[in-house]
């Protein structure tokens, strides 16, 4: 009878379990993958279910849309899990700031590859989502309405507690005092909620406290000052025209130029054997995503003083004090959903052009540019030029023509390659213009960072050095300033230079002079880079012993 008794119990149990049993299993799934993706506590594990959980709940009993929105969240995990099964790490803090400021075409053209190998991902938790969904539709109304509230209590609360752990741990262990905290409580907290929370709160949070923070420190912005120990020099020589020229995920062991032993660059080659440009050697970015590096280049903020952004003029502003016309030209749009920092320098030129607002520039082809250069040169104008390329950013495949088609290097890295090629192109361009019109002009070019081949360019793990190493080609036509003795008076103790301080060298090409006490803090400021992790870092910290997993968030 007993024996019975617990059949019939079973049975009972077993058959409330059968209701729900696509519930259950989305349950398995979705904690096992989000203690894949790298959480460590199961109240963490726990919570971050309850929050997609949650929203599959409220949206079960919606039409039509619930199967719209449930394959948005579908995507979104996806993508997530897949860069983590390529990269082998989750989207770094500065990729999600990234996405601000970048163009939908770059971004879809940067997500397809991933999005492609997310298909399976995509059917199978889409699917489990529609399969859940039947099954909560089927609870009775009331029921329904009733577990709406305690779920929203029981999520909100699970995520709202963490806010106190965060704010004991940097008050007891990482150093801060609540003031601290207090001061810069969004900053820690979309940290601490990115690393937790992966799989849409964590991701969504951070970029909801990068617009929040961005907004706020927008209204700080003051371009009338620059900083001290910077003074104009009405007598200084300075050339006619300055083209600034601004590659993109270009690593400098891919050019030939530089011993890479394919023909990636031959033009700059026989250039260089010629004489008429000029390479430096140990270079570095200061960021390995073009949001902070230029920030860092085109003003004059530094990992170390990112306020100095909004405090300070930037490049164009020092130009436009040094009389010269600036006009930027880019293939591509500076602007995302949010005006960032690029675009905000980008907008302070007196002329810019980009694939928005110019028609030989829609091709987002890198060699449109010289076209455009052309039409807005003036000779005998004093002009200052920002020429910002494509370059070589994912995916490699649209960065160039039949023309670099003939190069074939390795199976990993021919299309990387073939955009270099295409990046020679340009440079020889631009320098068969300049000679051209035979004015006084100087030609510096550089790329914002580097790139890992086939990964791409902002992740935190590993030794991730070629994010950083990059060239700087100059040519000058009738210009005398010797290019290689000014930068190496920023170098670093160690001979590095970092591009960073190019908004030390730029001003100078200008006619600015900088102070002694000034150059010898930019090359202390120098050795530093501002990791993908969010965090600042010396150089040769890096580049000595990479990020492993388990300090990447330097154990908060």
């Amino acid at each position: 009878m007993a024996v019975l008794n617990q059949q019939s119990t079973f049975l009972k149990l077993w058959k409330h379990l059968s209701k729900a049993k696509w519930n259950l299993l989305t349950l398995f799934i979705l904690m096992s993958t989000i203690n894949y993706m790298g959480n460590r506590e199961f109240i963490d594990i726990l919570s971050n279910y309850l929050i997609i959980f949650f929203f599959i709940f409220v949206i079960a009993r919606l039409f039509i849309i619930n199967y719209l929105l449930a394959f948005l969240t579908s995507l979104l995990i996806s993508l997530e899990l897949t860069f983590l099964l390529v990269s082998g790490e989750r989207v770094s803090v500065t990729v999600l700031s990234a996405s601000i400021d970048t163009d939908l075409f770059i971004a879809s053209g940067t997500t397809m590859p991933f999005f492609i190998k997310a298909i399976p991902s995509i059917i199978i938790f889409s699917f489990l989502f529609i399969m859940s969904m039947s099954e909560i539709k089927k609870l009775k109304f009331k029921i329904y309405l009733l577990l709406i509230p305690c779920l929203a209590f029981i999520t909100i609360f699970s995520v709202y507690s963490k806010l106190d752990e965060y704010q004991n741990y940097l008050v007891e262990w990482g150093g801060y005092n609540k003031t601290d905290y207090s001061s810069k409580k969004i900053y820690f907290q979309k940290l601490f909620y990115h690393r937790d929370y992966p799989l849409i709160l964590g991701d969504g949070f951070y970029i909801a406290a990068e617009f929040y923070e961005l907004y706020q420190e927008k209204k700080l912005i003051n371009h009338n000052v620059w900083p001290e120990g910077i003074v104009f020099n009405k007598d200084k020589a300075s050339p006619l025209k300055v083209i600034i020229i601004v590659g993109e995920s270009s690593t400098v062991v891919h050019y030939s130029l530089y011993g890479y032993p394919y023909q990636t660059t031959p033009r700059m080659d026989e250039y260089y054997k010629n004489k008429e440009i000029t390479k430096l050697d140990n270079i570095i970015s200061g960021a390995a995503l073009t949001r902070d590096s230029l920030r860092f280049v085109l003003s004059f903020a530094t990992p170390l003083d990112e306020m100095r952004f909004f405090n300070y003029k930037n490049m164009v502003d020092m130009a436009k004090l040094a009389n010269y016309q600036t006009i930027w030209i880019s293939s591509t749009y500076e602007s995302g959903p949010y005006t960032g920092y690029i675009a905000t320098i980008e907008q302070s030129s007196d002329k810019y052009f980009n694939n928005r607002n110019n028609e030989i520039l829609k091709d987002r082809d890198d060699l449109s540019i010289p076209k455009v250069l052309a039409t807005e040169y003036k000779k005998g104008e004093k002009q200052f030029f920002i020429l910002h390329m494509l370059g070589s950013h994912i995916p490699y495949e649209s960065r160039y023509d039949k023309e670099d088609e003939h190069l074939v290097t390795t199976a990993k890295a021919t299309n990387y390659d073939r955009s270099i090629h295409h990046t020679d192109r340009m440079l020889d361009k631009i320098i068969k213009f300049v000679k051209q019109q035979n004015e006084n002009t100087l030609v510096f070019y550089f790329p914002d960072h580097g790139d890992l081949v086939t990964k791409g360019h902002g992740l935190v793990f590993g030794n991730s050095i070629e994010q950083y190493n990059i060239p700087i080609i100059i040519y000058q036509n009738k210009n005398t300033i010797n290019m290689s003795k000014l930068i190496d008076k920023y170098r670093t103790k160690d001979g590095i230079y970092n591009i960073n301080n190019n908004h030390y060298v730029i001003p100078e090409i200008l006619g600015f002079d900088i102070n002694v006490t000034t150059v010898k803090q930019a090359k202390r400021e120098g050795e530093y880079i501002y990791h993908p992790n969010g965090k600042v870092y010396k150089y040769t910290e890096v580049l000595t012993k990479g990020f492993e997993k388990s300090n990447v968030y330097n154990n908060l």
